[in-house]
């Protein structure tokens, strides 16, 4: 079994805190895919812009579509 090491929002601190807040506002929690990648924050970056684009950018989808894909 594979073990990923993350942060809980309360225990981020510098850019990692600003991105999990920002998450946060946005979908009103940090997904664990997001807790994953927290160990190289410019990759963590470019997903949370990634997330944000699909469930929230121009779309025929409902969210509630979105959140089944």
């Amino acid at each position: 079994m594979t073990w990923i090491q993350t942060v809980e929002g309360q225990q981020a601190s510098g850019p990692l805190k600003a991105l999990y807040e920002g998450v946060k506002q946005q979908m009103g929690m940090v997904p664990n895919i997001v807790k994953t990648s927290n160990l190289k924050p410019n990759s963590l970056k470019a997903l949370v812009g990634l997330i944000g684009e699909v469930m929230f950018g121009e779309s025929g989808l409902s969210r509630v579509d979105l959140r089944t894909l």
